[in-house]
């Protein structure tokens, strides 16, 4: 019910500007995806930032999107932050100086404005221990989207205790971090700063979903989301059920073993689209 139908005389800045900013050398891929599942499921604009290397890839893979390169520095994409409705930041960003630089950027960018801002990845790892990072942000707007061993470095925990009680260990990052938290695996846990005594599990998706780039291709159907108007929370419970049956439909055709993270986008249209 969250996502109805549009109005006919709707344009293409009625339905959200998503920023991904991702994809060092040798990761190019996971800021395409991020950004191509954002265009796919719904966004109006969608622009990738990323590194210089990949601008032909991507436009190559996806001619809709806006591509900006950079070395990292932010004078090369400040507009396009001030533009934003949501922003993507992780996926294959690295944890070297170009991907600290482009972090830097986005957090010094959000600081002037309350862009809802999606974490993942890289730059969860670069944010851990370092909460100090977020301290003049304000209060919700962010979301969180850690694997289990990102979640331990969150939480200053090991991966085994994050298994052992996993909905514990979702609420807790809610309640250290903020806004918005998934926990992925089998079983996704979300929570949000709003209700942390709510917990929401995700029944869709399946074994054949344990493949690289599968949580880039969930992060663009998240920021498109949020970008569409929907709050950060249901954005996160819309995409992941989304994201899980838009896999388990690909299981269907391709059989679990071997699905790709691109196999998805075929189906994200009737998923965003329902009937």
């Amino acid at each position: 019910g969250r996502l109805g139908p549009r109005r006919k005389h709707a344009h293409k800045g009625d339905h959200g500007h998503v920023a991904v900013l991702g994809g060092d050398l040798g990761f190019g891929g996971a800021g395409i995806m991020a950004a191509e599942a954002a265009k796919r499921s719904g966004a109006g604009l969608v622009t990738l930032i990323t590194r210089n290397e990949h601008l032909t890839a991507a436009l190559v893979r996806c001619p809709e999107l806006m591509v900006v390169g950079t070395d990292g520095n932010k004078g090369d994409f400040a507009g396009v932050l001030e533009r934003a409705s949501s922003i993507v930041v992780g996926p294959g960003l690295g944890k070297s100086e170009w991907g600290k630089s482009v972090l830097s950027s986005v957090l010094e960018s959000r600081q002037m404005r309350s862009t809802p801002i999606l974490f993942d990845a890289d730059a969860i790892a670069l944010l851990s221990g370092r909460k100090d990072l977020l301290a003049d942000m304000g209060t919700g707007n962010f979301v969180f989207t850690p694997h289990p061993g990102e979640a331990a470095s969150l939480l200053g925990i090991s991966t085994d205790h994050v298994q052992l009680d996993r909905f514990s260990a979702v609420r807790e990052l809610v309640n250290l971090w903020g806004g918005d938290c998934l926990l992925k695996g089998s079983g996704s846990l979300t929570c949000s700063e709003g209700a942390p005594n709510t917990i929401y599990l995700c029944s869709e998706g399946n074994p054949g979903m344990a493949s690289g780039g599968m949580g880039d291709v969930l992060s663009g159907i998240i920021a498109s989301l949020i970008a569409q108007g929907l709050t950060t929370t249901d954005a996160l419970n819309c995409g992941i059920c989304i994201h899980g049956e838009a896999g388990d439909l690909a299981s269907r055709v391709c059989g679990e073993r071997g699905i790709r993270a691109t196999d998805l986008f075929p189906f994200l249209g009737e998923l965003v689209n329902p009937r």
